[in-house]
Parts: structure tokens; C-alpha cells; sequence
């Protein structure tokens, strides 16, 4: 016998143990789907490829032993197998497929081998007690939700071979405190970090040219970071909700800042927008409490809906002559706003773009601006 074909032994749900023969190359795709009472197996050397969910839910399975000879492991190989605690992959492996450990909520320890090149999409998945994990330097890329949700991750390092970090690869990675991203990466993807409450801090280097929506969403320890010069986008929601937040330094490669970029960093006393900046998204400040001062360059041509609504710390704005719209409650309940000075180039000021800012006392506005909306400076008292 050569092969075990797909779906061989599926919902074989009493079968404990089976011995596969030398002879066995290929395991078929499902072959020994839910057999839940399995306990224990043994892949000869003979065996190159695991097919796709070969031992998907096998709730039983404690031990696997993976011999030298296995090149490919298919998508979720080994798929919600509770009860696995630790495996070897053998050196001969070359991918790790699709969800191949996904869910394997058991497992504490698993050694990538040095000839693998990508850990595929949600490949440790939710393997909550996964502590920690050597990426070896043949990985060239962690693809999406690789890590998603492994709860115990406490740190990581990513080999200078890595040149990709998949959308939500760490997303709610709760333990994670601390990790480098290197230099060959260059580009961190949406909601990478999403969630990793853990997080203190984090250095951005100088291969990367964006950071994804979301990509550092609600990391509520995270208390500074460097944005390398080389980042020309940081995209929508990236660092929302980091409450602990105390500065930030943005390079002047950056050209826009995405909506609720920084909303709700509430620890976050003040920051420099630097002249490469020529738009600031819906929100970009919003709910940035502790945030007293800002410099808005003269590169910048609109600020959007809500910017700085809900800066309540806020005391003065000096708006440029680049500007030539204010968003909608760009300044909305900034109640300690008491001085602003609005620069010829304003053309438009939205609805309720200074409403309810109770410490203003007086305004200017240039000749240039023809449209006032509604309720722009009401409950100003």
C-alpha cells in the first residue's frame, strides 16, 4: 500500500490507534477526519505529504510523532486537535499549510524547522497556550492570522528573513510584550497587533512604507513609538484606543494620516505633524484627552470630520494658510480651546466645527472663508 486515500477512516469515531506501513507516501486529504477517540500516531519516513484536514478535529490526538521525509503538512492538517500538547516537525518539511494547528488549544511548544519558508494563514491560529516560538531564518513570510489569538505568546522574534507580516498575524496576541520587527519587513498589515494589551513598546524600522488600518488597535500598554522615516501612510485607526500612549514621534515621510489614526489615546499630551503631512482623517484625534498642543504644518490642506473633537485639554490652534477646509466638528466640546487662529486660505468652516467650546472668547475670521456651517461656533458660553 502506497497511499491512504481522502476520507479513508473519516468519522471512524471509536478508532484508537493505527499503524501506517513504510510502503504509505501520500495521506490523503480528510483520511482520518474527527476520528475522535485516536490517541497516538506515528508517520513513517516513507510518507512526503499530510493532506489537507488529515487529522482535522481528532480531539484525542495527545501524540504525533512526524518523521524525516514529510515536505508538505496541507491545510488543517491538524486542526482542532485539543489534546496535542507539543510537536516535532521534522527538518524536511518545507510548508505548513492553510489552519494546519489552528485551534490546537493544548498546544505549549512546536519547533519550526530551518527549511520551512512560510507559516501560512492562521497556521497556530488560537493555540492558546502557546508560549512561545522560534521562526527560523528560512521564513520569508508570516502570513495572515497566523498567530491570531494565541493568548499565551509572551514574546517573538522575527528572523531578518522575513519580508511580510500578514494582515491580524498577532491579532488579540493578549501576552505579547514585546517584539522586533526587522529590517527586511516592509509593510506591517492591517490589525497585525490588533488587541496585544500587553505590548509596551515597539520600533518601527526603516524598511517599512506603511502601517495597515488598525494595525496597533487598542494595544492599551503601549507607551511610545518610532515611526521610521521611510513610512509614507499610516492608515486608518492604527493606533486607536492605545491609552497609554504618551508620545509619538511621526517622520517626515509621512504623507497622510488615516481616520481615527490616534483616536482615543487618552495618555497623549502632544504631538508634531511634520510638514510631509498634507491631509488629517475623519477622527485622526479624536477623544485625545491629555493632549494640550499641536503643531498643524503648512503642508496640510484639510482637516477632517471630528479631528480634534473631544480634546477637551486642547488650549490653542494655530490653523494655517494651506488650509482650505475644516472639517464637521473638527473641534467639537474642545472645552479648554481658548485660543485659535484661523489663517487666510480657509475657505469652508463645517457644521459644528467649534461647537460647545466653552473657553473661547473670541475668533477671527479671515476674509478668504465664504461658508459658515450650521451650529459652527453654537454653545460657545
Amino acid at each position: 500500500m502506497t497511499s491512504i486515500g481522502d476520507s479513508a477512516f473519516q468519522w471512524c469515531s471509536s478508532l484508537t490507534s493505527i499503524n501506517i506501513p513504510n510502503s504509505v507516501i501520500t495521506m490523503g486529504n480528510s483520511a482520518f477526519y474527527e476520528c475522535r477517540s485516536l490517541t497516538s500516531i506515528n508517520i513513517s519516513n516513507s510518507v512526503t505529504s499530510i493532506g489537507d484536514s488529515a487529522f482535522y478535529k481528532c480531539k484525542s490526538l495527545a501524540n504525533i510523532n512526524i518523521q524525516e521525509g514529510v515536505i508538505i503538512i496541507g491545510d488543517k492538517a491538524f486542526s482542532e486537535c485539543e489534546s496535542l500538547t507539543s510537536i516535532n516537525i521534522p527538518n524536511s518539511v518545507t510548508s505548513i499549510g492553510n489552519s494546519a494547528f489552528a485551534e490546537c488549544k493544548s498546544l505549549a511548544s512546536i519547533n519550526i524547522p530551518d527549511n520551512v519558508t512560510s507559516i501560512g494563514n492562521s497556521a497556530f491560529a488560537r493555540c492558546e497556550s502557546l508560549a512561545s516560538i522560534n521562526i527560523p531564518d528560512s521564513v520569508t513570510s508570516i502570513e495572515g492570522g497566523a498567530f491570531y489569538g494565541c493568548k499565551s505568546l509572551t514574546n517573538i522574534s522575527i528572523p531578518n528573513s522575513v519580508m511580510s507580516i500578514g494582515n491580524s498575524a498577532f491579532f488579540e496576541c493578549i501576552s505579547l510584550t514585546s517584539i522586533n520587527i526587522p529590517n527586511s519587513v516592509t509593510s506591517i498589515g492591517e490589525t497585525t497587533f490588533f488587541k496585544c494589551k500587553s505590548l509596551t513598546s515597539i520600533n518601527v524600522p526603516d524598511s517599512v512604507t506603511s502601517i495597515g488600518d488598525g494595525a496597533f488597535h487598542e494595544c492599551r500598554s503601549l507607551t511610545s513609538i518610532n515611526i521610521s522615516n521611510s513610512v509614507t501612510t499610516i492608515g486608518d485607526m492604527a493606533f486607536y484606543g492605545c491609552r497609554s500612549l504618551t508620545s509619538i514621534n511621526i517622520s517626515n515621510s509621512v504623507a497622510t494620516i488615516g481616520d481615527r489614526a490616534f483616536s482615543e489615546c487618552e495618555s497623549l499630551t502632544s504631538i508634531n505633524i511634520p510638514s510631509s503631512v498634507t491631509s488629517i482623517g475623519d477622527s485622526a484625534f479624536s477623544y485625545c484627552k491629555s493632549l494640550t498642543n499641536i503643531n498643524i504644518p503648512d503642508s496640510v490642506t484639510s482637516i477632517g470630520d471630528s479631528a480634534f473633537s473631544y480634546c477637551k485639554s486642547l488650549t490653542n490652534i494655530n490653523i494655517p494658510d494651506s488650509v482650505t477646509s475644516i472639517g464637521d466638528s473638527a473641534f467639537y466640546k474642545c472645552k479648554s480651546l481658548a485660543n485659535i487662529n484661523i489663517q487666510e486660505g480657509v475657505i469652508i468652516i463645517g457644521d459644528k466645527a467649534f461647537s460647545e467650546c466653552e473657553s473661547l472668547t473670541s475668533i477671527n475670521i479671515p476674509s478668504s472663508v465664504t461658508s459658515i456651517g450650521e451650529s459652527a461656533f453654537s454653545y460657545c458660553i
